[in-house]
């Protein structure tokens, strides 16, 4: 099929006929204007002055070059106006085109569009529309046709570069008034446009330059006219939702019953998921996209690039209906003349359309087999693909996949490559090669190895054109999607995996079998009732003393552990030199229901109630000091210091899951003590820290949901269910992310039965130095000595030795991986396992 990459201004203007387009202005004739100039915000300008006369003019468009994808101008236009940017100028100094007739500012969104040369713009800066006019109420009859009515912004920096690009401002009525015949009189006309080039500092550029502008649109449609960025965004890629109470949890596709889907992780606030999610329909087909989204009052839209051309068009008709050639497919929501619609053309009481089914749209049968990509937007009332300018704010997002579309009669062909081994049709025995399978047909093949080896599971790759090392096109889309299959999928008896269906797409299907030579691994089982225990590894069963074959890189995730009549829960550990896998059966973690069940020879973890934490800002204390808490709300009073504040915004662990406490009580008073660097948790002020002194903390508050608050100052008696607790920034940290509000969460105190004080246990440490093994060194300690979590170590970071430890001199290239006899649970129920790294 033929690619295009920009979009023509003719295509995009389908189905906004019926849309009123109240300025359109090109320069190709003299009349479409009532004047041209230049003005400056600021009063004192020279221009404003009569110091100074601005430079202008039309002239002959400076680049009609053909775009190689295009295979046409981005702009073809004879004639352009220029305007010279001048230093004297303030930030806000620009072209003024007076029109020949006003247009009316309503309470729906209107966007200007201006086409844009800028190769000689010195940097990268938001562009601007300043709106020139007047009130037409009779209460504002004091107003004139000069007065500032709206000042637009792009939404990100505009680029200087080579080529044509087209900026979009959007641009709203203050009154709100519908142009109708009941609001006749009423609102904001406009006489005048200002478009300003460059909003930085005139002062900053060492000489004057010269913006040429083009095309000017005022209309209904957010999108660009053209694309001068593949798949464009309104915000930088890198952006994060800082909303806590929405959440873009995922999309799918129901096609022919069967609803595939992706969920969304992390607060990304776009997701290019191409290589990860991909959904597959037959041309001709009616489909129904979702959305699972944590909020209300949005709307969710989906796009597919039909023509593979790098961007999404996004017109619609006047009913709502998307327009011939668009590539917005469904919708739940968008006003148009003040009237809630979707795709359908339905009327939607308000904007509240937001998750569940979208409307159902037809892939065109005409569709050629292939991947194209999908984007999934969720948005408020705004029909771009790239995004609102308040997508942000809004908790919104955007996650993009890709969409296979196949056709009756499609086959796959299906072959396999191997060495140290053969890999069959499970049916018929026969190799695997250049089988024609059915579209979507799952295939069961058999995995055989030569002897001496064993398989490690298989990679597979389908889609177009799999043998390219490319996976990506020129647009950054998937020729072919790769799969890693882990040996645990295969079977152990008889060496069996079934390919599901979703990886029987595209025109081929390549697997690479994984042949490494054997390795023989003996069971050894602890703590088990007499006869009981075990685990099983690719679906075999075995139990302590027998021995199975894997490969090099089996590791303890591979096995299942065999539950006991004890409830007891078992834990794997590897030890890679010995060829031993071992099975600990361990005691359930308890969960403290009563201060009462407290005991001072017992170990306890301490677990956040939401599992969530950011630092955050305390202006009464030093930087030294930051609270940690659950829930992200907006706050005040944010440290002048620019690094200190992205610290305190950051997200962080709330718990270090291997910290062991101990929580004793004597004489009435509660103490909270951390072995790990045998200090005890104090008060001073309103701030917990880590002190050498055995002082007592001012008492546990008892939540009615089997959670504990710690006080920290203030009345206890006000009923609140949290208390602030603050934590110090310096080393060592002091407990974390306990309690009130916005400050924290409450916590579960959980006994860990397995750990008892004083128990001389085996800890190894290895240490690494520029990349090479320098060898381990063993040290005996307790259990509850708070050996630090490696996870949280980055790499080639300098870390300070535990005291008594004789080894090389660290330095910033040292790396230190751990393994210790215990980890805190990940629940206080049975999710237990040991530490192995």
């Amino acid at each position: 099929m033929k690619k295009l990459y920009l979009i023509s201004a003719v295509t995009l203007a389908l189905g906004m006929t019926a849309q009123a387009q109240t300025v359109n202005i090109d320069f190709e004739q003299d009349g479409q204007y009532r004047s041209l100039g230049v003005y400056d915000m600021w009063e004192e300008s020279p221009f404003r002055k009569s110091v100074l006369a601005g430079n202008w003019g039309v002239c002959d468009n400076p680049d009609k070059s053909v775009d190689p994808v295009m295979q046409a101008p981005r702009n073809g236009s004879e004639k352009v106006i220029a305007l010279q940017r001048s230093r004297f100028g303030s930030n806000a100094f620009g072209l003024r085109i007076d029109l020949n007739e006003p247009f009316r500012l309503t309470k729906d969104l209107q966007y200007i569009h201006v086409a844009a040369y800028l190769k000689d713009k010195p940097a990268a800066s938001r562009m601007m529309v300043i709106g020139l006019g007047k009130r037409v109420e009779e209460a504002w009859n004091w107003q004139t046709q000069e007065v500032e009515q709206f000042y637009s912004l792009t939404p990100l920096p505009v680029k200087p570069e080579e080529g044509w690009q087209d900026i979009v401002v959007s641009v709203k009525g203050w009154s709100y008034a519908k142009d109708d015949a009941e609001n006749q009189g009423k609102g904001i006309d406009i006489y005048s446009l200002v478009i300003v080039p460059d909003v930085r500092s005139a002062h900053e550029d060492a000489a004057d330059w010269v913006a040429y502008f083009d095309n000017i649109l005022v209309d209904r449609n957010s999108s660009p006219r053209f694309f001068t960025e593949k798949y464009a965004l309104t915000f930088d890629k890198a952006e994060q939702n800082t909303r806590q109470d929405r959440n873009f949890n995922g999309v799918g596709l129901t096609f022919n019953g069967k609803n595939q889907t992706h969920a969304n992780t992390g607060k990304a606030l776009y997701k290019e998921d191409v290589t990860k999610a991909v959904f597959s329909v037959k041309a001709g087909a009616t489909v129904t996209p979702t959305v699972s989204y944590q909020g209300s009052y949005m709307n969710a839209y989906t796009y597919v690039d039909w023509l593979n051309k790098g961007g999404f068009t996004s017109t619609i008709n006047a009913d709502g209906t998307p327009a011939d050639a668009s590539d917005v497919v469904s919708y739940t929501g968008v006003t148009i003349d003040g009237k809630w619609k979707n795709s359908k053309g339905e009327d939607r009481p308000n904007g509240n359309n937001i998750g569940g089914a979208m409307p159902n749209f037809t892939v065109p049968a005409s569709t050629a087999s292939g991947m194209y990509r999908m984007r999934y937007k969720v948005d408020w009332n705004d029909i771009s693909s790239a995004g609102s300018p308040t997508i942000k704010s809004d908790g919104g997002g955007i996650i993009d996949v890709m969409l296979n579309v196949y056709n009756e009669g499609d086959k796959v062909k299906v072959g396999a490559g191997q060495l140290n081994g053969d890999i069959y049709l499970a049916a018929t025995g026969e190799h695997l090669s250049n089988y024609m399978a059915d579209y979507e047909e799952a295939i069961k093949i058999k995995i055989v190895p030569e002897n001496g080896f064993v398989q490690n599971g298989f990679t597979l790759r389908y889609g177009y054109n799999v043998n390219s090392p490319v996976q990506l096109d020129e647009n950054g889309n998937p020729n072919w999607i790769e799969v890693v299959v882990p040996a645990t999928a295969v079977s152990g008896i008889d060496g069996t995996v079934t390919i599901p269906t979703e990886y029987i797409r595209g025109t081929e299907v390549v697997i690479e079998g994984d042949m490494q030579q054997a390795v023989t691994y003996t069971v050894r089982i602890v703590g088990a009732p007499e006869g009981e225990g075990g685990l099983s590894y690719c679906g075999v069963a075995y139990t302590d003393g027998q021995t199975f074959q894997s490969s090099q890189y089996f590791k303890a995730d591979d096995v299942e552990v065999t539950p006991v009549s004890t409830g007891l829960a078992g834990i794997v550990s590897v030890n890679a030199e010995t060829k031993v896998v071992t099975v600990t059966y361990m005691k359930a973690l308890t969960q403290i229901t009563s201060l009462d069940q407290l005991s001072n020879a017992k170990v306890y973890q301490i677990k956040s109630k939401n599992n969530e934490g950011y630092w955050a800002w305390n202006e009464s204390i030093t930087n030294d000091y930051v609270s940690i808490r659950g829930v992200v709300n907006a706050q005040s009073g944010w440290p002048a210091d620019e690094t200190v504040k992205a610290k305190y915004k950051e997200e962080v662990s709330p718990f270090d899951n291997t910290t062991v406490w101990q929580i004793t009580k004597s004489a009435g008073s509660y103490y909270i003590y951390q072995p790990a660097c045998k200090k005890y948790v104090t008060r001073v002020g309103r701030d917990y820290k880590l002190v050498d002194t055995k002082t007592p903390i001012d008492g546990f508050k008892v939540n009615d949901d089997g959670t504990y608050s710690i006080h920290a100052g203030g009345d206890m008696t006000d009923g609140s269910q949290n208390y602030a607790c603050i934590v110090t920034n310096s080393s060592p940290m002091a407990v974390r992310n306990w309690t009130w509000n916005d400050h924290g969460t409450p916590v579960y105190i959980i006994e860990n039965p397995n750990i008892s004080l004083g128990d001389p246990v085996s800890v190894t440490y290895n240490f690494i130095f520029d990349g090479e093994n320098k060898g381990t060194e063993t040290v005996e300690t307790v259990k509850n000595a708070g050996w630090p979590d490696p996870t949280t170590l980055p790499e080639y970071t300098s870390y300070t030795l535990p005291e008594g430890f004789v080894t090389e001199d660290a330095t910033k290239d040292l790396v230190i991986t751990a393994t210790t006899p215990f980890e805190a649970s990940k629940s206080f129920a049975s999710a237990q396992k040991w530490y192995n790294l």
